[in-house]
C-alpha cells in the first residue's frame, strides 16, 4: 500500500543548514519579534497618551513655548537636529556652595527635565570638587572659604536633594502623561575625576588651546579685577575646570549639550572649544571617527515681578530643603505671585500641559480673588521638590489659613496653647504663631528685632531690609470707622499696617491691647509677640 504524500514529508530528513546559516536564523528571528513587540508597545503608549497639541510638536519647540531657551551656542538649527535625534545625552551642574537649592536653581533643572522625559539621557552633576574653588561668575567679591567638613555636608545634603527630585520629577511626568520608554539618568559628583586629576594631564590636554588675551577680556574677570576685589588663580581656572567635567562627561557618558543659567552663557562656550580642541588633539579622545559637536544653551533668569532674581544673594531665596524653607511657606510664597507672573511661572516650573494652563487662567481671570492659577502652581511645584502627600497637606492647610480671619480672640487662643509647649523653639521653620517675653525684652528696642524674635527674619539686617522693601507689617485693631466701610461687625479683627509708616522702635502704642505685638512678614506669614508682666 502506497504510503500517503503528507506522511512521505514527514518521514523526509531535514534539508542539512550549516551552524553559519543556522544562527543567522535565529539572530533575525530574534530582531523580528523583538521590533514587532517594541512597535506594538509604542503603538499602545502613544494610544494611551493625551494627543495634546504640545505633544506633536518638536522639542526644541517646547521648549520655547514654555520660555525655556535664552541663548544658544551652537545655533538653533542644530540644537533642533541635536534633539530631534535623541541620541546623546545632557547635563546640568550645580555646586554645593550652600546647603539647599533654591528656586531659582530649578531653571535649568527644569529644561533638562523635560529632555529627560522625551526619551534623553540626563546627567545632573554635582560638584562636590569645584564648589571648592567657587564660580566668579556676575560677582565683585570672591566668596568666603568654607570649612571642609562644612563643604562635605552641603555637597552630601544636596546630593541627596536632587536624587529625590528626580523621583518626584518621574511622578509627575506619568501624571501628566508622559510614558516610561528608556528614561536614562545619572547623578555624578565631580570629586570622582577632579581630585584624580594631575596638572600636568590637564595642562597637556587642554591648556594650549586656550589664550590669556581671550580670557582677560571676559566681563566676568574685567568687572572682578577693576571694580571687585580682584582675581585669584584659582578663579580664573574655574571655566577650565567646568570645561573639563564636559570633556569628562563627553568621553564617558556621550554628553554633547550642557544647559545653564542665564550667568553660564561664557563657560557654555567655553567648554565647547575647549571639548573641540580635546577630541581632536587629545590621547584620550574617544574612538569614533565622526565626534560629535558639543552645544549649548541657557536658560532665562527666574526673576519676581518686581524685576529681582530669585536667589541667594539678593535676600530673597527661597529654599527647597524643609529645614531652610517649610512646605507650608514655600506653598504661601508661590500662592501669593502676582497675576502678571503666575501663567509664565506655571509654564516654567510645572509640567502641566500648555492647554490645562491655558484653562486654568480662563477659569483664573473668572474671579482672580480665588487665586486659582497660584494654587496649581503652588500645588504643582511643592508636588515636584516635596511629593504628592506634602502637597495635598500644604494646599489643604493654605486653604484653611485663607478663610481664617486674623482675629485677637485667635492669636489670644493661640498664646494659650503655646504656654503648653515648655520645649518648643521659635525657628523659623516651626514657630508659633505666639510667642511670650518679658516687656524689657521687646519695648524700645528696634522693630526689626522683633521680627527676629517672632521668627519671621533670621538676623536684625534682614529685618531691617523686609521694612525697607514694604514687606514688614504690624497689626492693630480695626477702627470703627474702617468697620463702617468694610462691612466688618466684629472689632476683634485685625487691621495690617505697613512697618514703613511707624517709627523703628517699638512702642506701647503698637500693643494690642497693651500686650500684644502683631507682625506679618509678606502676605500670609503672621506671629504674635506677647509681653507678660507690668508694661
Amino acid at each position: 500500500m502506497a504510503t500517503p504524500l503528507p506522511l512521505l514529508r514527514a518521514a523526509r530528513s531535514p534539508p542539512y543548514i550549516c551552524a553559519r546559516c543556522s544562527l543567522k536564523r535565529r539572530i533575525a528571528s530574534n530582531y523580528a519579534r523583538r521590533l514587532f513587540h517594541h512597535g506594538s508597545s509604542r503603538q499602545t503608549r502613544q494610544e494611551s497618551a493625551p494627543a495634546t497639541r504640545e505633544s506633536r510638536n518638536s522639542l526644541v519647540e517646547i521648549l520655547e513655548q514654555r520660555g525655556y531657551i535664552n541663548q544658544i551656542a551652537g545655533g538653533r538649527d542644530e540644537l533642533a537636529k541635536i534633539l530631534a535625534q535623541k541620541r546623546t545625552a545632557a547635563y546640568v551642574g550645580i555646586d554645593p556652595t550652600a546647603a539647599s537649592l533654591h528656586v531659582g536653581h530649578l531653571m535649568p533643572f527644569m529644561a533638562l527635565f523635560w529632555l529627560y522625559i522625551h526619551g534623553f539621557h540626563a546627567i545632573s552633576l554635582v560638584g562636590g570638587a569645584t564648589a571648592s574653588v567657587g564660580d566668579p561668575t556676575g560677582r565683585l567679591e570672591s566668596r568666603e572659604q568654607q570649612d571642609k567638613s562644612f563643604q562635605e555636608r552641603n555637597m552630601r545634603r544636596m546630593y541627596e536633594q536632587v536624587d529625590r527630585l528626580w523621583g518626584n520629577v518621574e511622578a509627575l511626568a506619568k501624571k501628566h502623561g508622559h510614558q516610561e520608554h528608556g528614561w536614562r539618568r545619572n547623578l555624578l559628583n565631580n570629586k570622582t575625576w577632579l581630585d584624580g586629576l594631575t596638572l600636568m594631564h590637564f595642562l597637556q590636554t587642554m591648556a594650549p588651546n586656550f589664550r590669556l588675551g581671550a580670557m582677560l577680556s571676559r566681563d566676568t574677570v574685567k568687572n572682578k579685577m577693576e571694580k571687585g576685589d580682584g582675581m585669584s588663580f584659582a578663579e580664573f581656572t574655574y571655566p577650565l575646570l567646568q570645561a573639563w567635567d564636559w570633556w569628562h562627561m563627553y568621553q564617558h557618558h556621550n554628553v554633547q549639550l550642557q544647559i545653564g543659567g542665564s550667568d553660564q552663557f561664557g563657560n557654555i562656550v567655553t567648554g565647547i572649544d575647549a571639548v573641540n580642541y580635546a577630541s581632536k588633539s587629545s590621547s584620550d579622545r574617544p574612538a569614533s571617527s565622526d565626534p560629535k559637536t558639543p552645544i549649548g544653551f541657557t536658560v532665562p533668569l527666574l526673576l519676581s515681578s518686581s524685576g529681582v532674581k530669585f536667589g541667594k544673594s539678593t535676600g530673597n531665596a527661597i529654599w527647597l530643603d524643609e529645614s531652610m524653607t517649610s512646605v507650608f511657606d514655600l506653598y504661601g510664597f508661590l500662592v501669593g505671585s502676582a497675576d502678571a507672573d503666575v501663567e509664565r511661572y506655571l509654564k516654567l516650573l510645572t509640567f502641566v500641559p500648555l492647554e490645562s494652563i491655558r484653562a486654568a487662567m480662563q477659569e483664573h481671570d473668572k474671579d482672580r480673588s480665588k487665586r486659582v492659577a497660584q494654587h496649581l502652581l503652588a500645588r504643582e511645584f511643592v508636588e515636584l521638590v516635596h511629593g504628592e502627600a506634602a502637597a495635598e497637606k500644604a494646599s489643604n492647610e493654605h486653604r484653611l489659613f485663607s478663610q481664617r480671619k486674623t482675629t485677637v480672640a485667635s492669636l489670644q487662643a493661640g498664646a494659650a496653647e503655646s504656654t503648653k509647649k515648655d520645649s518648643e523653639t521659635t525657628d523659623q521653620k516651626d514657630a508659633p504663631e505666639t510667642t511670650h517675653l518679658a516687656a524689657a525684652e521687646i519695648l524700645e528696642q528696634p522693630l526689626a528685632r522683633a521680627f527676629v524674635v517672632a521668627g519671621l527674619v533670621k538676623s536684625r539686617s534682614e529685618g531691617e531690609t523686609l521694612i525697607k522693601q514694604g514687606g514688614a507689617y504690624v497689626g492693630m485693631r480695626t477702627q470703627k470707622n474702617d468697620l463702617e466701610v468694610t462691612g466688618v461687625t466684629e472689632q476683634d479683627e485685625i487691621t495690617f499696617v505697613s512697618a514703613q509708616k511707624l517709627d523703628r522702635t517699638v512702642s506701647k502704642d503698637i500693643l494690642v491691647d497693651g500686650k500684644m505685638l502683631i507682625l506679618r512678614s509678606g502676605k500670609w506669614k503672621v506671629r504674635a509677640l506677647i509681653v507678660d508682666g507690668e508694661v
